[in-house]
C-alpha cells in the first residue's frame, strides 16, 4: 500500500513537468502510421465478421420456421 500511495503522490509532479527531455525516433512516424492503418484494417474486418454472424444466425433462424 504504501509504493501505491508514493507513486499516485509523485504523479501530479511528474504530469506538471516542464521540461520534457524526449527523442523521437525517426521511425516513430512510420510506427504510428502503420498502427493506425492496422487499426482501421482490424476494425472493418471485425465489423464485416460480426454482420456476417449476425446475418447468418437471422437467416439460419428463419429457414427452420
Amino acid at each position: 500500500m504504501y509504493t501505491l500511495t508514493s507513486i499516485v503522490g509523485l504523479l501530479p509532479d511528474q504530469i506538471s513537468s516542464a521540461n520534457f527531455l524526449a527523442y523521437l525516433d525517426p521511425g516513430a512516424g512510420s510506427m504510428l502510421l502503420q498502427v493506425l492503418i492496422a487499426g482501421v484494417f482490424s476494425s472493418i474486418f471485425f465489423a464485416k465478421s460480426s454482420l456476417t454472424y449476425v446475418r447468418d444466425a437471422l437467416l439460419a433462424k428463419k429457414k427452420k420456421i
